[in-house]
């Protein structure tokens, strides 16, 4: 190999240009600053592309990001309409009118040693009398908590496995946070800001050569960052990488998406992510501190879209009484699911959506965000960057997405909804075969992150479930999808003189007395609107008001804190218009 080839491709990394501005681009802005405060950074923010700002739910790793780059939840938070999220509720998956379960976040514990993971199960399938999710209940302390609109920062050890501090995540307007880390880190910290719109990508056997802007400014840097959405401007578009789709796993492309405003919030302020399945896909339900995030992934195959928006209207109509669904705005959303053949190719990396993407089930979105940032961070530490360095980037990052991509493909394999053509086909899109492309060994050897195979094996060889991940147990759980015979082992606990009817016994007492606990604990906490009165969004920033009683909505009036009714009873009215400040706080001018 020639000296200059080895050095083309084995380069320090001293000047980075972001191109894109919403919240990948920001948040990766925000690494940059905070990690290396001395590299040469430039982002372009382009004022002729809208900011997609649909992503307001998170998963417990951000805690690690947030922290990586010195975030307090109390600063982002007030202004990013935030709130907390323990869980993710599934309503209806099993069939209309089912019911929910949760998937609560922490780690599984045992009520005592000798109890296993297959033992409420066995008392499941011997006795019955537990709902869908008593699993979460029994072996997640966090899950009483969330199930009960409820907020515990762990402070007293009463939910072991649950770490306020590590498996906490977040609801907040994402285009928000975007602009909040722009203003308190990445330009305080010297990151150089141009507004502009990339006109030509110029490429050479490096990759990107240069940016030419429509202000006719060029630009140049070492490494460019790619956080243009789906439109993926460098990566795909000037370097050509192959896009692979997963809607042979996945069809779900389309979505509505309205904000919902709070008509009780104490009760509707909820620490958890709802995702109701409808009849053609499924429905989110996104507290915000303000507001709620509500939309409506499907799939334009199985049905229009406007058929789409009448069934999510009907959809809040049921949920939400008293709002006028008339009133709301909706706004249309394509989604394309899938992940380019490298995320890093020559000089360009692509972060967010730009990479790849999931459907919103199960909040992925800025999860591979904020991961596909700390690998990228672990790479560059390292002062150099060569090929080696590139391929271990995408074969980890392919590795991984694949992995999420078949735990939220797993959703609808377990679900027994059958009741319209949508789900009769989702339900069986899932494969274990290697001759045909929805098989889920496909493409690349996903290991341990193939928890439907593990499950299958568990269950065919061992005839128990040894040992998985957190959240593929409660998902199946809910769905009612057991890893054993529960009359074999039963058969098998008789052979060798076990007597089940004791067992049983036994493990329902244990059972009843830990969800007992658990709910007495989670009674005892604060509702969540209360936590965050008290915690982050302090009453007195609460409401900013000039106005008298009979100008104020009633149901807002009705939620304000005394002090703050006084205060509006008194002042004199000026102008006569309501609108929502930035914090998503109303107030009377």
């Amino acid at each position: 190999m020639k000296n200059e080839e080895r050095k083309r491709m084995s380069k320090k990394i001293k000047s980075v240009c972001i191109v894109g501005g919403g919240s990948s681009g920001w948040m990766t802005a925000a690494t940059f600053a905070t990690q290396f405060p001395k590299m040469d950074v430039t982002i372009i923010e382009s004022p002729d592309f809208p900011i997609l700002g649909v992503g307001e739910s998170t998963l417990g790793g951000i805690k690690h990001w947030t922290s990586l780059i010195g975030l307090e939840d109390k600063d982002f938070l007030t202004e990013t309409n935030g709130s907390y999220k323990l869980s993710i509720k599934f309503t209806d998956w099993l069939g209309k009118n089912t019911g929910g379960f949760h998937y609560p976040f922490g780690e599984f514990q045992r009520p005592i040693e000798q109890v296993g993971q297959n033992d409420w199960w066995f008392l499941k399938g011997n006795k019955g009398g537990l709902d869908s999710n008593s699993f979460a209940r029994c072996h997640y302390p966090i899950a009483a908590v969330a199930e009960n609109n409820k907020m515990s920062d762990d402070s007293t050890g009463k939910t072991p496995g649950f770490s306020f501090v590590q498996d906490v995540a977040f609801h907040f307007d994402a285009t928000a946070f975007g602009q909040y880390l722009k203003k308190t880190i990445c330009l305080p910290k010297g990151i150089k800001l141009i507004n502009s719109t990339v006109k030509k990508v110029n490429i050479n056997d490096d990759g990107v050569e240069s940016l030419l802007l429509e202000n006719e400014q060029k630009l140049t840097a070492d490494l460019y960052i790619d956080c243009t959405g789906f439109k993926s401007l460098l990566l795909e578009g000037a370097l050509g990488v192959k896009f692979n789709s997963i809607d042979n796993l996945i069809p779900n492309n389309k979505a509505w998406a309205t904000h919902i405003p709070y008509t009780d919030k104490n009760r509707q302020l909820e620490p958890f992510t709802n995702c109701t399945a409808l009849n053609n896909g499924w429905a989110w339900n996104i507290p915000l501190w303000s507001r709620i995030g509500a939309g409506y992934a499907y799939s334009n195959k199985y049905i229009s879209d406007d058929e789409a928006l009448e069934e999510f209207k009907e959809h809040i109509r049921t949920k939400y009484e008293e709002i006028p669904v008339e009133d709301l705005e909706f706004k249309p959303i394509t989604m394309r699911n899938g992940i380019h053949e490298k995320t890093w190719e020559k000089n360009v990396v692509a972060i967010g959506l730009s990479s790849g993407f999931i459907e919103p089930l199960e909040s992925t979105g800025l999860m591979t965000t904020y991961e596909w940032l700390l690998s990228l961070i672990y790479t560059l530490r390292k002062g150099f960057v060569n090929q080696w360095d590139r391929d271990s980037f995408n074969y980890a990052l392919k590795n991984i997405y694949y992995g999420h991509a078949n735990f939220v493909a797993m959703h609808y394999a377990l679900s027994s909804r059958d009741d319209t053509p949508y789900w009769q086909d989702v339900t069986e899109r899932v494969r274990i075969d290697p001759t045909v492309n929805n098989s889920l060994n496909y493409e690349t050897d996903m290991g341990e992150n193939l928890e439907l195979l593990y499950y299958a094996t568990s269950a065919h060889k061992y005839h128990q479930f040894r040992e998985g991940n957190a959240g593929f147990q409660c998902i199946s759980a809910g769905m009612n999808y057991s890893p054993i015979d529960a009359k074999v082992h039963r058969a098998l606990g008789i052979l060798k003189k076990f007597d089940p009817e004791l067992h049983c016994d036994r493990l329902q007492d244990l059972y009843k007395e830990t969800q007992k606990k658990y709910i007495h604990y989670a009674m005892s906490c604060p509702s969540l609107h209360e936590y965050l009165s008290r915690s982050i969004h302090e009453e007195k920033d609460d409401y900013t008001f000039v106005g008298t009683q009979d100008q104020v909505p009633q149901e807002i009036y009705d939620q304000m804190p005394e002090r703050i009714k006084r205060k509006v009873q008194k002042v004199k009215p000026t102008k006569q218009k309501w609108k929502e400040r930035p914090k998503g706080f109303v107030t009377y001018e």
